[in-house]
């Protein structure tokens, strides 16, 4: 039994060269390093007046790119909502918008009477809710669909794309399309995105 297997040889477009010519995605995993420790950890507290021991089990990890790796990146992925949503935000959020509610009930309350002002807080809070959630379902509805489908053909580039150290380009051998890494969002990824 014969197995017989064509390679097909990737070559820089400028310097016509392979032996600097690596797939982007192993170009950025191999610049991506992570790791762990884990072990028994010690520490000395202190009331003023003496040190006591301490002791415990520390488990810590993390990650680190090169700063190639970093350019090399995949596209980022389009947020599924314009504005963050997290508890931090709304909590922000309703921060801000209780003390705007207030400052305007206090301030119009002095014009209109407390009666007045508060009605008029609650609608410009209102109106700036209604203008938060159309904007938000503008934005899932017809921004959000583009992004998406520029996304996938971004990163369906970008797991064909390869890199030359050489030369310090980035390239598609399918259709023979180049640019420098520090550019491959705007010239490479999403070059035919309308904007």
């Amino acid at each position: 039994m014969e197995i017989n297997i064509k390679h097909k040889t990737i070559i820089c477009p400028i310097c016509q060269r392979d032996d600097s010519v690596q797939k982007i995605t192993a170009a950025v995993s191999s610049g991506t390093m992570t790791g762990s420790f884990s072990g028994p950890t010690s520490t000395f507290t202190s009331d003023g007046n003496s040190f006591k021991p301490g002791f415990g089990f520390t488990t810590v990890s993390g990650s680190a790119r090169s700063d190639l790796a970093k350019l090399l990146s995949p596209p980022p992925k389009p947020k599924e909502r314009r504005y963050n949503q997290g508890c931090g935000a709304a909590t922000l959020w309703f921060v801000v918008l209780l003390g705007g509610f207030i400052l305007i009930a206090v301030v119009l309350g002095e014009v209109l009477g407390e009666m007045g002002g508060i009605f008029v807080g609650a609608l410009i809070i209102c109106g700036i809710g209604i203008v938060y959630a159309v904007q938000e379902r503008d934005y899932r509805k017809n921004e959000l669909p583009e992004l998406m489908r520029a996304y996938r053909k971004g990163m369906k580039r970008w797991e064909r794309a390869y890199y030359c150290y050489r030369d310090d380009i980035v390239f598609d051998p399918n259709d023979g399309k180049t640019c420098s890494p520090d550019s491959l969002i705007t010239d490479f990824y999403y070059s035919d995105m309308v904007r």
